[in-house]
Formats: C-alpha cells, structure tokens, sequence
C-alpha cells in the first residue's frame, strides 16, 4: 500500500475578482511508498504548493482524495510535518529560522548541525 495517495486530486480556487475560477490542480494521481524521495519540479503557479498543502491538510481537495496510510487526509495532523521555504520572518534570524525541523525532531540531539 502506498504511504501517501492522491486519487483523482482537483483543487480549484475562486477568483477573488468575481472571475472564472482558477484551477491549481487538475486530477492528479499520484502514489507514494515507503523510503520512496519524490521532488516536486515545475514552472512558478503550477500547483506544486497546492499539493504539498493537501498533503500537510492546510487545503481540501474540490474532487478526489488525499490519503496518508489508508486514512483520508482531513486536516492537519501530528504525524506529517511541513517546512516552508518562504523567508524567514523578521523576528526570527535565518539561522534560527534554519534550525526549526531540527528542534522539532524527536532525535534532535542526533542530529548533526550544519552552519547557516
């Protein structure tokens, strides 16, 4: 069984203008199993985002399913983590900002510490 699945996945946003509707993704099929590394490559607005929000359960999917181990991804949950890669805050320096996943793994103390 795959660890994660995408079923049919459609996301599709309203326009903030009254406009036609945008759609972000569009029936994606995707399976992923254990130890596999999957890269998420494409142009600036292809929904790469998009997915890795439905993945994490900050979005629902408009058709199809998002799974994680067989159970539908229905919100935010304790076993999936997400770091973003947008730029730090101002309040945080990007070192600090760096170290955050390895702060929040359990075997932190494991985990060697690279320079900023």
């Amino acid at each position: 069984m795959s660890q994660l699945r995408f079923e049919a996945v459609s996301k599709v946003f309203p326009s903030p203008t009254g406009g036609a509707p945008l759609t972000a993704v569009d029936r994606v099929t995707l399976h992923v199993d254990d130890g596999e590394f999957v890269c998420l490559l494409g142009p600036s607005g292809c929904g790469k985002t998009t997915l890795l929000n439905l993945a994490a359960g900050f979005e629902r999917p408009t058709e199809g399913r998002v799974l994680l181990g067989g159970s539908r991804v229905e919100g935010p949950g304790s076993e999936r983590g997400y770091v973003s890669t947008r730029p730090p805050s101002s309040w945080r320096p990007t070192r600090r900002s760096r170290s955050v996943p390895r702060r929040c793994a359990a075997t932190s103390a494991c985990m060697p510490r690279r320079r900023a």
